[in-house]
């Protein structure tokens, strides 16, 4: 079995690591409480984080962290937590329902992607409700396709269908044009999960052939590619070989390095299983030199997992065990803990089979110590994202409760109470941090 990372052409993830983590994380939290207080002091008051933070106007911030929603979806998902945070909080000081709803859409798709799925799916339907009452169609077809993604990932593709057909519908009314076929991938994926092949390639082609009408040529790479994957399960390797190279095609005219980064690899790994191993290793180190030169962290720690994949696959457990070490090092210095995790599974696997009983027992402490880190980021991430629901919570209850004169009262309570609360937050995550054990 060839254990190489598949690139993921629709959802990318990102999460994870260790040694300077803890040090790291009590920066980020003093960050995060700084970069939220700033935004609720003062509209005269010094802005340092970005436009997003520079912004006065709680409508147009909303449409700037919509657009800073799509980037960060796509490279940097911490990013997106802080942002959702930080839009959510600016929401509730200024009883702004429609940040709130753009808050709780990106909120959500940060959930989706980092394992809170239930959690993302509840967070869509709030912001889905809002949009339905301003009839706002382009964002209607947005979050009604995250929650077909998230059906897709719990494996629920009937559920999955009907949003992404809902999403359809919503799109022949946006203004962005795009949305009226955005949803034919995932809706392609459902089919062919689902066990309807013939309709789930047919609707991907009917969106790569849109895509590829409105210049949208990474949106064809995506498409290209998946079909290329869909052949590959069906060992249609001819087929598959031809769509991996329209893929790269499609890149080439986008621009986009990192979407042809993840082509490479996954001509990669079809060479793999023509058993052609000598272009398999040029694809995977093309693909790990593409993700140095953009200085993209996850990639290249992905890279180096799929090239130790490859020597453990012919048998070259010294140079798999070289690679797998490099992916570690990577993933361990950029917070890319799940990245990290696999790659010390494999090590673990490698000095068992060896019976290398001392570097398995410092591998094993090695993932506990992780595990338990992983957990304790997860617990810092709820109690973040629950305070900020209390305080929207807090502040519709404010709102709806007070009218008239009372209003400007409780609108001061209400900031120092977020103030407050956020301070809170911080020194009750600084506590569980300080002195741990470091690698």
């Amino acid at each position: 079995m060839f254990f190489a990372k598949v690139s993921n052409v629709v959802y990318p993830c990102n999460v994870f690591v260790v040694s300077e983590y803890l040090s790291k994380i009590m920066k980020r939290i003093i960050l995060l409480s700084t970069i939220i207080i700033a935004t609720l002091i003062s509209a005269n008051g010094q802005r340092t984080y970005s436009d997003f933070l520079h912004e006065q106007d709680i409508f147009k911030k909303s449409e700037i962290a919509l657009y800073l929603s799509n980037e960060y979806l796509r490279n940097d998902l911490d990013s997106l937590k802080i942002l959702s945070v930080g839009l959510l909080l600016e929401a509730a000081g200024n009883k702004n329902k429609f940040a709130r709803a753009v808050g709780y859409a990106s909120l959500g798709s940060y959930q989706i992607r980092t394992g809170e799925i239930e959690s993302g799916i509840h967070h869509l339907n709030q912001s889905k409700k809002h949009f339905e009452l301003k009839r706002d169609y382009t964002l209607l077809s947005y979050t009604a396709n995250e929650i077909g993604n998230a059906y897709v990932m719990m494996g629920k593709y009937d559920l999955a269908i009907d949003f992404y057909l809902e999403s359809l519908k919503y799109g022949k009314n946006a203004k962005d044009e795009t949305e009226a076929f955005n949803a034919k991938l995932g809706l392609g994926r459902a089919y062919y999960a689902s066990g309807d092949t013939a309709l789930g390639i047919m609707t991907i082609l009917q969106y790569k052939n849109k895509s590829i009408a409105l210049y949208k040529y990474e949106a064809a790479a995506n498409a290209y590619a998946f079909l290329g994957q869909i052949e590959m399960d069906r060992e249609n390797f001819i087929l598959a070989s031809e769509y991996y190279e329209k893929s790269l095609i499609m890149c080439a005219k986008s621009s986009s390095k990192i979407q042809l980064s993840h082509s490479y690899n996954n001509k990669a790994i079809l060479h793999f299983n023509l058993g052609e191993l000598d272009s398999c290793l040029h694809y995977f180190n093309k693909a790990l030199q593409l993700r140095m030169v953009i200085n993209n962290k996850k990639g290249v720690a992905e890279s180096y997992f799929n090239i130790a994949s490859y020597y453990l696959e012919i048998g070259d457990t010294s140079k798999a065990l070289l690679y797998f070490t490099e992916s570690v090092t990577v993933a361990s210095s950029n917070y890319l803990l799940a990245d990290q995790k696999d790659a010390l599974e494999e090590m673990l696997l490698i000095f068992e089979n060896s019976l290398n009983y001392q570097k398995q027992k410092r591998i094993q402490m090695q993932l506990d110590e992780l595990n338990h880190t992983i957990q304790n980021r997860s617990a810092v991430d709820k109690e973040i994202i629950d305070y900020t629901e209390m305080l929207v919570g807090n502040a519709e209850m404010f709102y709806t409760k007070e009218s008239g004169n009372q209003r400007s009262s409780y609108s001061n309570y209400l900031w120092l109470l977020i103030i407050g609360t956020v301070l809170t937050l911080s020194y009750i995550i600084l506590k569980k941090v300080t002195g741990r054990r470091k690698y």
